[in-house]
C-alpha cells in the first residue's frame, strides 16, 4: 500500500488525509512545530506521525502540501529532497501556480501544481489507487477561474 504524507493536517488537510485513511491508506504527518490544535486534528484523523517532515519524505511515495497559500513555498522547501510524487494542493491562482513552479527547481520534476489541467496528477493518483476526484474539481475551478480573468 502507498503511504502519503500530509504537510499539514489543518482543517482541510485533515479532512483529506480521514479520507485516505477510509480507504486504507496509510496517512504520515509530522507533529515538530505544529500547534496543539493542528495534533488533535491528525489524531481525530488517525493520521500516523512520524516526528519531522524529513521523516515524512523519506516514508512516503506521495508528500500532499495543503496549507495556508503564504506558506507553500516554505513548505515545499522543507521537503525539497523528496524524490517521490509532489502534490501542491493549495488554493492559489494558475499564474501564481506557475510562477511558484518555476521558482521551486529542487521538487521538478515530480511538483504538481493545480491548474487547468491537472488530468496528468489524476493520473497519477490514479495509477496509486488513490481518489482522483479532488484533482478534477481542482481543473474545474482552476478553467472558471482563467475564463473569468
Amino acid at each position: 500500500m502507498t503511504a502519503v504524507g500530509l504537510l499539514h493536517p489543518g482543517e482541510m488537510g485533515a479532512t483529506v488525509g480521514a479520507a485516505l485513511r477510509g480507504r486504507g491508506v496509510g496517512v504520515l504527518w509530522a507533529s515538530a512545530g505544529r500547534s496543539a490544535a493542528t495534533a488533535e486534528r491528525a489524531e481525530e484523523a488517525g493520521l500516523e506521525d512520524v516526528g519531522d517532515v524529513g521523516e515524512v519524505c523519506r516514508r512516503s511515495e506521495i508528500v500532499l502540501s495543503i496549507c495556508p497559500p503564504h506558506a507553500a513555498v516554505e513548505v515545499a522547501r522543507a521537503a525539497s529532497g523528496f524524490t517521490g510524487v509532489y502534490v501542491d494542493a493549495n488554493a492559489i491562482a494558475p499564474g501564481t501556480a506557475r510562477t511558484r513552479s518555476a521558482a521551486l527547481p529542487f521538487v521538478q520534476p515530480a511538483y504538481a501544481a493545480f491548474s487547468a489541467d491537472a488530468e496528468p496528477e489524476a493520473r497519477s493518483m490514479d495509477a496509486h489507487d488513490l481518489p482522483i476526484g479532488f484533482h478534477e474539481a481542482a481543473a474545474q475551478v482552476f478553467r472558471r477561474t482563467a475564463e473569468d480573468s
